[in-house]
């Protein structure tokens, strides 16, 4: 162990000095903390899931009509849940090692994210899953009472080589090309509990995505004053995502559970993020950073587009799901 932390010493010196020899700024390599306030979000209506049903019943003049007046009350939506995620603090730290100039390389991790949505219907003998009656089980249809909980963890890593077409923090105006490897991880789980005659009867799906892949795009800043960066980030990138979901439900004729599982090794995706920021640099060493960040995801597992019957519990896991976190982010910078 003394051996590996002297060898880690010895290589990062000698790193730093190289660096300073090539005219680097003054500061060899920064840490960074940032605490984060996202939002998970679905802005897309076409991708609502009806996850609860209120059972309609036949009109005077023959055709449907739902079986309660108020529109607000027609059953659960995943869209609701999402409606009721609030946003939650995260963190996100990162090393970054200048190498010359024109060069920086960075690795991040953002983390400690969860987001829970929560909705309870009660309707005596009206709720159901969407499915046809003879789909499912009993214990899911007819229910006077119904609630739904969903569950979304998230973290990412990513590994970004800059290069500065012109420096940074010198210069009026600043580009530079951005470059690396990003890899995310989505957890979702969706709970449904149905009650009939003071029996209650769960319904779970739990998904899982982990995507990988290599992205690009570009970092533009300009200095209105020697204390005060502006800066924006945007980068796109494709991803290759292994999708994993369990399903635990109760079987159409029995009681026992029953467990559907599914997995997507490579399916294609991509993503798309921004950043907006202020960097603040009074003192040499010291860097106070505020700013917005958005990213979108295309082509995870979802959980709320999962909600399957038992004879299509077996399958693959829908891996056509998209997410959008956004939120604002401040933080600091030690420079070395």
């Amino acid at each position: 162990m003394r051996f590996v932390c002297f060898f880690l010493a010895f290589y990062l010196s000698t790193f730093s000095l190289s660096a300073a020899e090539r005219g680097a700024y003054h500061q060899h390599f920064s840490l960074k903390g940032d605490a984060v306030l996202w939002k998970r979000s679905n802005h897309f209506k076409r991708f609502n899931q009806t996850l609860v049903q209120l059972k309609k019943e036949k009109s005077k003049e023959g055709g449907d009509k739902p079986a309660v007046i108020d529109p607000a009350q027609s059953g659960i939506e995943s869209s609701q849940l999402l409606h009721n995620m609030h946003d939650d603090l995260g963190v996100r730290i990162g090393i970054e090692f200048v190498y010359d100039r024109q060069t920086t390389w960075s690795i991040s991790y953002t983390g400690f994210l969860h987001w829970e949505g929560r909705e309870v219907i009660e309707k005596s003998g009206k709720l159901s899953l969407p499915f046809p009656s003879d789909a499912i089980s009993s214990h899911y249809q007819d229910a006077d009472r119904a609630s739904a909980l969903y569950s979304s963890k998230f973290y990412s890593v990513d590994v970004t080589q800059w290069k500065y077409v012109t420096p940074r923090y010198v210069d009026a105006v600043s580009i530079s090309w951005l470059g690396g490897l990003q890899f995310f991880n989505l957890d979702e789980s969706i709970k449904l509990d149905f009650t009939k005659k003071n029996v209650t009867h769960p319904y779970q799906v739990h998904t899982r995505s982990r995507s990988i892949g290599p992205f690009f795009g570009f970092h533009f800043e300009c200095n209105p004053h020697s204390y005060i960066t502006l800066g924006l980030s945007a980068n796109v990138g494709g991803l290759v995502n292994q999708s994993n979901r369990k399903i635990e439900m109760l079987a159409i004729h029995k009681d026992e559970p029953v467990r559907g599982y599914g997995s997507r090794i490579a399916s294609p995706g991509y993503f798309i993020s921004m950043r907006p920021m202020v960097d603040i640099h009074l003192i040499k060493f010291f860097n106070c950073i505020i700013g917005y960040d958005f990213l979108y995801i295309d082509g995870v597992a979802v959980a709320d587009r999962q909600i399957v019957t038992e004879k299509k519990g077996e399958g693959k896991p829908n891996d056509k799901g998209h997410v959008i976190f956004c939120g604002l982010y401040a933080g600091i910078q030690l420079n070395f």
